[in-house]
């Protein structure tokens, strides 16, 4: 019986930087088959891994999508657009833990084929996927994308509306913050990421659920 690799949890390893590859170092150490084995003994149903998620540090993804598979190898987000709040992603490397998080709904990605480098584009869901494998390459777990909206007010504070009551005696119900949902704002620009740009930056990349 072969042994399938563990996904890591452990945080001072989620937060190591993984290196680039070949695709004949990829063959040799047989990744792509060893994350699909992986994916299956998660905590949840999950739709890929980061190769650093099995502890290789190295910066190849695999995922899957409605009978798609696509592997991500030295993958650099070269465009972003659309920003919107995922309200519920999740990670395979945090057990039962969710956090709404900023995304992009479009994405552009330049990654390694087989037969040299291709442009790929990525929209919705798979988009948020891949900003979620390229943060894994570069360090950065879901956490850290998190999403906080703004307090109106604390509860028993002057409420915003000038009355000189306390907010919970006022407008708490009518000032509350709305659900947060999954909302696309069509009139933002599109975002230039370079390689360089693209290792620390907190306000681009991003990506996905269960991954």
């Amino acid at each position: 019986m072969e042994t399938v690799d563990v996904i890591i949890t452990d945080l001072k390893k989620l937060r190591k930087l993984s290196k680039p590859t070949t695709w004949e170092e990829i063959d040799k150490l047989d990744i792509i088959n060893r994350l699909r084995a992986a994916n299956e003994t998660a905590w949840t149903k999950g739709v890929g891994l980061a190769a650093m998620q099995i502890g290789i540090y190295l910066r190849v993804a695999w995922f899957f999508h409605e009978g798609k598979e696509y592997t991500l190898v030295n993958p650099v987000i070269t465009e972003a657009s659309g920003p919107i709040i995922n309200p519920q992603e999740g990670c395979l490397s945090l057990p039962n833990i969710w956090t709404a998080t900023r995304r992009y709904h479009e994405i552009t990605v330049k990654t390694l084929g087989r037969e040299g480098m291709e442009t790929l584009k990525f929209s919705g869901f798979p988009a948020i996927v891949v900003q979620h494998e390229v943060d894994h390459m570069n360090g950065v777990i879901n956490t850290q994308r998190r999403y906080t909206p703004k307090k109106v007010a604390g509860r028993n504070d002057p409420c915003p509306c000038k009355s000189g009551k306390k907010y919970k005696k006022c407008c708490i119900d009518k000032l509350r913050q709305p659900e947060i949902i999954l909302e696309v704002k069509d009139d933002q620009p599109k975002t230039e990421c370079s390689p360089d740009s693209q290792e620390r930056r907190e306000d681009v990349r991003g990506v996905s659920s269960l991954c």
